[in-house]
């Protein structure tokens, strides 16, 4: 999801000042990709933190904050009534995998203020989330900015609480002795034009 809804422009803008670079999106979870990164398959990771390296040469660079958020579809949940975190779990919800890091401070959170959420659906991607949210299946959970993006935006309705949920840093992740200049460039890029 982030490749969709975070680094897509900054892939197209680096191509159009080197459109010799060839890019290949690989979307697993955070494990398989470190496994991939320190085998030397790939060459970076561009994901939400925590991503733990093994190799002592790994280089991480925080690139953006994003805030998240829990949105429905308001024309299939009407009256829906959530004053507080622990007034989700009335509702049927849509959440990232229990592996992914973003679940994890998530999860984290609300077990501070006692609440342990069962959603109804999970999933390794923000695209199928935002589907089975627009489709009315339940209360979905993802960066606000993937609401943003959506060309019926007015559909969705964000829950707002007391105090706010858990942010996620968006990191580039690689191997500091295995860095081609192409590389470099793309990180040096994405800091340049960090959010």
């Amino acid at each position: 999801h982030i490749a969709t809804f975070y680094l897509m422009p900054f892939i197209i803008e680096f191509r159009k000042k080197y459109p010799d670079v060839k890019f290949e999106i690989i979307s697993k979870s955070t494990p398989d990709l470190v496994e991939l990164l320190e085998s030397r398959k790939i060459d970076i990771i561009v994901g939400a933190l925590p991503i733990n390296v093994s190799n002592k040469s790994v280089e991480k660079k925080v690139l953006t904050k994003l805030n998240n958020c829990f949105v429905y579809n308001k024309n299939y949940f009407k009256n829906v009534d959530i004053k507080t975190a622990s007034d989700l779990i009335k509702y049927p919800l849509i959440l990232p995998s229990a592996n992914s890091s973003i679940r994890a401070k998530l999860d984290e959170y609300m077990e501070h203020k006692n609440i342990k959420l069962e959603p109804a659906i999970e999933s390794w991607t923000t695209e199928f989330m935002v589907e089975m949210v627009k489709n009315g299946s339940g209360i979905g959970y993802f960066a606000e900015n993937v609401i943003e993006s959506q060309n019926d935006r007015d559909n969705y309705e964000v829950v707002t609480f007391d105090d706010s949920l858990p942010s996620i840093d968006i990191c580039a992740v690689y191997l500091g002795d295995f860095v081609i200049p192409v590389l470099s460039r793309f990180v040096e890029f994405l800091e340049e034009n960090r959010g």
